[in-house]
Formats: structure tokens, sequence, C-alpha cells
């Protein structure tokens, strides 16, 4: 973003001293050059990710958060290289997604038994295909190649959507537990 107007301002101020444009085409042009920045490169807000482990209960699970936003991290920097609106959507997805399921983990670091494999396998390898594509996809490009990945990106936008509904379905069927155990033993002991 810092780039894009960057971009804007000196293409506003080359409008205006040195083409002698007036100030409203001047910043017409900033303007354009600001939206077509914003277009081609996207707006990448977080460039890095500050791992919300510090409520973590051990260095375990620190370790495997910050792995995964390294991973995350992995994945949107492969993301800038593909030069496609699809895929850019795509994988922007997969990382929102995964973000949902770290989120749940950090609120609640017991689902990290049941999200471990999505942490390490899953993410690890979306991260390492999604980088081996963005560095071969300008020079080998294949329809059958290109075919794989989308099916892949589609299958990973899912599984970070089953994960997260999993682990979201786990922690009612864990308060249901709770809440049917206390009013079993309040009604035992003559409370209610």
């Amino acid at each position: 973003m810092f780039s894009g107007i960057l971009a804007a301002v000196a293409a506003g101020l080359t409008a205006f001293f040195v083409a002698g444009h007036d100030l409203p085409i001047s910043l017409a042009f900033a303007a354009v050059c600001f939206l077509g920045c914003q277009l081609l490169y996207g707006s990448h807000r977080r460039a890095t990710r500050r791992p919300k482990d510090e409520e973590a209960p051990d260095e375990e699970t620190k370790r495997l958060l910050r792995d995964a936003y390294r991973r995350l991290d992995g994945i949107e920097a492969a993301r800038r290289q593909i030069h496609s609106a699809e895929f850019d959507q795509r994988l922007a997805s997969v990382v929102a997604g995964a973000e949902k399921v770290i989120d749940l983990i950090v609120r609640d670091p017991a689902d990290l038994r049941r999200a471990r494999k999505f942490l390490t396998v899953y993410l690890e390898g979306a991260e390492r295909i999604a980088k081996d594509y963005a560095r071969t996809h300008a020079h080998a490009g294949s329809a059958d190649l290109e075919h794989n990945f989308r099916t892949l990106l589609v299958d990973l936008e899912n599984t970070c959507e089953e994960q997260y509904q999993k682990l979201l379905k786990h922690d009612v069927s864990d308060l249901e537990l709770q809440i049917e155990v206390l009013s079993t033993r309040l009604r035992r002991e003559g409370v209610t």
C-alpha cells in the first residue's frame, strides 16, 4: 500500500510540475496510479503476522502456532508472486480460513490436539506447493498444472472450513456436556 501511495504522489507531482497539467488533472493521474497499483498488487495489509502465542500453555503449542503463522506468511508471499486474480482470491481465502482455525486454537489450546495435523501437514504442504507454483507457473504454464492447482486450492478452502466447523462443534459439545454435568450435580444435591 505504501508503494502505491508513493507511486501516486510521484505521478501526481510529475503531471503537475513536469507535464504542466492543472491540479485537478494531476490529482486524477495520482488517483488512477494508486488505483492501478491496488488492482495490480492488491492491498496486502498483513505482510507479517505476530503470533498470538503469549496465552499458549506450553512451549510446544507456542512453537506450533509460530510455525503455522510462518507458513501462512509463506503462502502470502507466494500469493503476491502469482498474477492471477482467481488464485489470489483463493489463496487469500485459504489464509483467512487457516487464521480462523488458529484463532480458535489460541482461544482454546485444547483444540490443538484435534488440529495438529491441519497445522503441521496441511499448512506445510499448502505453503510448499504455493511457493513451487509461484516459482514455476510463469515459465511452465500448462493447463493441467493450472487445473490441478485450482483443484488443490478449492480442496484447501473446504478443508479450512471443515476444520473450523469441527473445532466449533467440539467446543459446543464440550459446553453442552459441562452444562449437563453441572445441572445433574445441582439436582442431585437438591439445589434446584
